[in-house]
């Protein structure tokens, strides 16, 4: 669904922050942050949810106005796969 979707990014400086927080002891949130404009963030997010069995929305970052997406459980590492397969050039920094 997504093989021309790199194809968007200028490929030297394309930067994706995930960041893990935990909300209890057990439970924890992914942000997916660095993801252009450009994209269907909703195909994207829909893509996600099917391969990583978790649930998620699109949120605005109240003092930038950038979307982003807002995963449950600690999707980090299918994350960090499933770009690396599309690009291995992307520069990924997780935060945990």
């Amino acid at each position: 669904m997504f093989e021309d979707f790199t194809d968007l990014f200028d490929k030297e400086n394309v930067i994706i922050n995930i960041r893990v927080i935990s909300r209890n002891s057990r439970k924890c949130i992914t942000f997916l942050n660095g993801i252009s404009e450009d994209e269907d963030l909703k195909e994207l997010l829909k893509t996600f949810k099917k391969q990583f069995n978790c649930n998620g929305s699109i949120a605005v970052d109240e003092n930038t106005n950038i979307p982003f997406l807002k995963m449950s459980g600690d999707q980090s590492s299918n994350l960090q796969s499933f770009f690396h397969k599309r690009n291995p050039n992307f520069k990924i920094y997780v935060l945990k």
